[in-house]
């Protein structure tokens, strides 16, 4: 049986691809004109030169972005297209009809007809199969599935009740009444047998013209992509700039912070907590990852210290210490073993982490 060859051509996609683009350009610069038109007063004055250029170079403009994102995507869209309709393909040629298919009126085995794909731009792909009686010519709809077609029941707009269908048929037309067994709702459809041979649409003269102002070639789709590349790394670059002229304060200040190194780290410890009461600091082997953490341990020099008090004690001198320096005690967390204390520190580096600190700073603690 013969079926629908949905694949074709690629020019084929590419002619429909570019008129997508070119009607949407077509109907921007028309609209964008009868806002000009009726804007200006109907008795227009001399214009210059500039002034009349400058409404096309705000279209052209907004055109040449358009048509260029259009033409980014357009080799990826096309084989999409052409992909699923070869998957239509695949599909309707591999499907199967069902067996043992027998007529609803008489009984006997049905015979397939045709077959088709069932809405065939909605996925997932369904075969329908149109299967015939012989002796008394009645048709039945079956998926490849197994399951069998129903008529969609057609309701009432105005009570959503079912309607009750009527049809006559003459030699011009098949008529179908609908009537609401509800309320007083009644509908015809005409379904006309022989209408006069549509004429063809005359081809767009000015097609190519436009296919050539509103899409782009291959050379000049990479010159865009580089454009827009270049672009985007410039907005970046003012909006840092921005960011950094209207936080100038906060980014001076996670520049000026001291960004130790583990000696230095170390040395300053051991001054301040000898100073408090805390010996013989250790620190462990560094995890190093986006940040350094390293755990170290210290005691409590102070045998009549309770050691909550101790806890406290160390956390707030770690925290007085680390301020101003690109250090932090990890979780606010220091743990009391028999004037034993541990905990773990985590440096930054990254400028971003370093104006977090500055951030967290001016934010009171609980």
């Amino acid at each position: 049986m013969a079926t629908y060859q949905y694949l074709q051509l690629e020019q084929h996609y590419i002619d429909i691809y570019d008129s997508g683009t070119i009607d949407y350009c077509r109907r921007f610069e028309k609209g964008f004109q009868a806002k000009v038109d009726k804007l200006l007063p109907k008795k227009r004055p001399t214009t210059t030169k500039k002034s009349q250029e400058h409404p096309g170079g705000v279209v052209a403009v907004a055109l040449y972005f358009y048509s260029g994102e259009r033409a980014v995507k357009k080799e990826e869209t096309i084989q999409k297209w052409m992909q699923e309709d070869q998957a239509r393909d695949e599909k309707l040629a591999t499907a199967e009809p069902p067996n043992n298919i027998l007529c609803s009126s008489c009984g006997k085995a049905m015979t397939c007809e045709t077959k088709d794909l069932y809405h065939a731009y909605e996925f997932p792909l369904r075969v329908l199969f149109l299967f015939r009686c012989q002796p008394c010519n009645k048709g039945r709809g079956v998926f490849d599935d197994g399951k069998e077609w129903k008529m969609p029941k057609k309701v009432c707009p105005k009570c959503s009740a079912v309607l009750q269908e009527k049809n006559s048929r003459n030699n011009k037309a098949i008529i179908t009444l609908y009537t609401c067994l509800n309320c007083p709702y009644k509908e015809k459809e005409v379904f006309t047998l022989s209408s006069p041979p549509q004429k063809e649409e005359p081809e767009d003269p000015y097609f190519e013209r436009d296919r050539a102002r509103f899409c782009f070639t291959k050379e000049q789709t990479s010159h865009y992509a580089d454009f827009t590349i270049k672009l985007e790394n410039v907005t970046k670059m003012f909006g840092e700039s921005k960011k950094l002229d209207k936080h100038k304060d906060v980014y001076d200040a996670a520049d000026q912070l001291q960004k130790l190194t583990i000696d230095q780290l170390e040395k300053t410890l051991i001054t301040v907590m000898t100073k408090n009461g805390y010996i013989k600091l250790e620190l462990g082997k560094p995890e190093i990852d986006k940040y350094v953490i390293i755990p170290f341990t210290v005691r409590d020099a102070k045998p009549d210290r309770e050691h909550r008090s101790s806890e406290i004690d160390l956390r707030r001198l770690l925290r007085t210490t680390l301020e101003p320096t690109s250090w932090r005690l990890v979780h606010d967390g220091v743990s009391y073993r028999l004037g034993i204390l541990s905990g773990s520190l985590k440096g930054y580096e990254q400028e971003e982490d370093l104006v977090r600190l500055v951030e967290q700073r001016k934010t009171p603690r609980p």
